[in-house]
């Protein structure tokens, strides 16, 4: 059965459509600003996260066993790789691009512009609107025409999508519908009063209107000629639905902003942690942990050429260099702060990453001064892969392994790490 529904008359509906009144709408937006900053709280780092994405294998397949310690001398590479080497280059190559095109991408499409829009209202004749509709699926391939809505009225707009069915009950047997949106914006930005208005921009790039009920045709003609333009050429209405940007507008000027900035701030804060308590460490220790994974399947690089089949090993430092060392500390704990700072003093390149949530807004700032840079959150699958477990330590490659050295309890160290 053909027939509008909420999907395709809300196209451009503010809020995504989730919200069916006022006081949803404002919540799906607070929720939305709370889960963007808390995805942002997750980051790991710019070059962690490039290694989790570029070895899928480094943290998700089944380590190889080598006991808490791994051998000094580390194992060598194979003969032959010349095949796999290149697959991974591809694959570093694929995903830069990807990440550059997304970088550079606009962050919503534009609005289409060479089309003609018509501001309607259920206020309008049945008559008058199911005319419109059929001349625009009739004339589609000369004139693109969108029709636009300025809201709904309560309890939501599965209301106006009944009504629109039921004033064009032809949608069962049409292959096609007119292309219906509900955008509040547009009625604003061009300050729509009556309805039917027709918009659209002219030869010279301005937009144009005629107010009142007419053909689409003979608005477009009137636009393109420029005749009557701004005037009313026929039986023009009022708008019935509400102003869904003013509703909500009013329901944000209730709204104590700052409280609830703070209130998601400190739900970040206090939030169930990614990572996990690690033991304080008491005495300086220094190990090896092998990267080396056995594959649960086959990898791939773009070009389809395997170059890693299931149940062979992978070792991802034969193909990426860290040019960072990773740093782990308890953040509420003050001697763990002043080691990452001796390491950052010493070393140009490193990501601090705390294996607990700063306790408070306030300890958070001051830590972030101390330091002068970012603090990430830990990600509990990146402390197993490297095998931290004590703090405050430092990570950083060595050869084909990864070396973790810990400072115990009592000791601020600068010791020299091979860069």
């Amino acid at each position: 059965m053909r027939c509008f529904s909420s999907a395709l008359v809300a196209t451009v509906l503010l809020a995504g459509g989730a919200a069916a009144q006022d006081q949803e709408t404002i919540h799906a937006l607070k929720e939305g600003a709370k889960a963007a900053q808390e995805q942002a709280a997750d980051i790991l780092g710019e070059e962690m996260m490039r290694l989790i994405q570029q070895e899928p294998g480094t943290l998700e397949g089944a380590p190889r066993d080598f006991g808490p310690r791994a051998a000094e001398a580390a194992p060598q590479r194979e003969g032959n790789e010349t095949a796999r080497e290149r697959a991974w280059s591809q694959l570093e190559q694929a995903i830069a691009e990807q990440s550059a095109r997304e970088w550079e991408a606009p962050p919503h499409q534009e609005p289409p512009e060479d089309v003609l829009y018509v501001y309607i209202s259920l206020s309008m004749p049945a008559s008058t609107i199911k005319s419109l509709f059929l001349e625009a699926l009739d004339i589609q391939d000369r004139v693109e025409t969108v029709f636009v809505l300025r809201g709904w009225d309560r309890p939501g707009p599965n209301t106006l999508v009944a009504r629109l069915n039921a004033l064009f009950p032809e949608a069962e047997q049409l292959g096609e519908l007119p292309n219906v949106q509900i955008n509040p914006v547009l009625f604003r930005n061009q300050a729509v009063e009556l309805v039917p208005t027709f918009s659209r921009k002219d030869s010279d790039g301005h937009w144009q209107e005629v107010v009142g009920v007419t053909t689409l045709e003979d608005a477009a003609r009137r636009i393109g000629r420029g005749i009557d333009l701004g005037g009313v050429i026929g039986p023009s209405y009022s708008i019935e639905e509400p102003d869904i940007l003013e509703l909500i507008e009013k329901q944000a000027a209730k709204i104590d902003w700052e409280a609830e900035v703070e209130r998601i701030r400190q739900g970040i804060l206090t939030r169930r942690t990614t990572g996990r308590a690690l033991p304080h460490a008491l005495h300086d220790d220094s190990y090896l942990v092998d990267l080396t994974i056995v594959n649960n399947q086959d990898l791939a690089g773009p070009q389809g050429d395997i170059f890693a089949s299931a149940g062979e090993t992978v070792n991802p430092l034969d193909y990426i260099s860290l040019s960072r060392k990773y740093v782990f500390i308890d953040a509420n704990e003050e001697r763990h702060v002043n080691q990452a700072l001796a390491w950052k003093q010493q070393y140009q390149r490193i990501t601090i990453i705390s294996t607990l949530p700063v306790e408070s807004l306030e300890r958070r700032q001051e830590v972030f001064g101390t330091l002068g840079q970012q603090v990430f959150e830990s990600n509990d699958l990146l402390l197993r892969r490297f095998q931290i477990r004590e703090v405050p330590a430092i990570a950083y490659q060595e050869g084909r392994m990864l070396r973790v050295d810990v400072v115990g309890r009592g000791a601020v160290t600068n010791q020299q790490v091979s860069r």
